[in-house]
């Protein structure tokens, strides 16, 4: 009776949480694996970086509460799937969220990204980028920040990013994870962006295995 909706990242599918089903099992927990909007074998053609995604979430944990016996419930994202799943935790009521990897601000990202990786001149381009995003997907960049949301989500957050990630800054769950003291933050050492539970499964098990103690400790207080 113990579910996780686990919510993949950009260009990925319901496929990529196959490294993470064994633990999940052994922790006694189903999954639901769902496709994003665009993604694998859902309908769509643009993706909001969690903007429309927010409220598919909230209607895949009301969908499990409909059709399964659920006495707890929680939210698993990677990267993209990780912003997702903060943006979706003030409008849904679960029990915890595990955030592998996210980030914090689109507007920042999009900068990092273009600045720091791309060597290409971020501010001349996001306006470019933000027209383009409102005038196909129907959003803008301002309306996803994931930080933001962080103050309006009652249950515990984990997050999990690895020290190598240079596609999602490192500090972005680090400063995410210090707006409040229930949450939790385990780094996983020499991981890049979204490999963190190939690199080291057993520090990303113990890591999850730790938070979900002490959310269940806490509870039976």
């Amino acid at each position: 009776t113990k579910w996780i909706v686990f919510v993949h990242g950009y260009t990925a599918s319901h496929s990529f949480m196959a490294p993470h089903l064994a633990m999940f099992h052994r922790l006694g927990y189903n999954l639901l694996a769902v496709d994003l909007r665009s993604h694998g074998e859902s309908e769509g053609v643009y993706a909001s970086y969690g903007y429309h995604e927010k409220h598919d979430i909230t209607d895949w944990v009301d969908w499990l509460r409909a059709n399964e016996v659920v006495t707890e419930v929680g939210l698993h994202g990677v990267s993209m799937g990780a912003a997702s799943i903060l943006q979706a935790g003030p409008l849904t009521d679960v029990d915890f969220l595990i955030a592998e990897c996210p980030f914090d601000d689109m507007r920042q990202l999009m900068r990092h990204q273009l600045n720091v990786l791309h060597r290409l001149p971020g501010d001349l381009l996001l306006p470019g980028i933000n027209y383009f995003l409102w005038t196909r997907a129907g959003f803008r960049m301002h309306q996803v920040r994931p930080k933001h949301d962080l103050a309006a989500i009652d249950a515990p957050v984990l997050f999990i990013h690895g020290t190598k990630d240079d596609f999602v800054p490192t500090w972005m769950s680090v400063e995410m994870n210090a707006l409040n003291r229930q949450n939790e933050l385990a780094l996983i050492h020499g991981a890049e962006h979204t490999n963190c539970i190939l690199k080291d499964q057993p520090a990303y098990e113990a890591a999850v295995s730790q938070f979900l103690n002490r959310r269940r400790e806490s509870v039976q207080r």
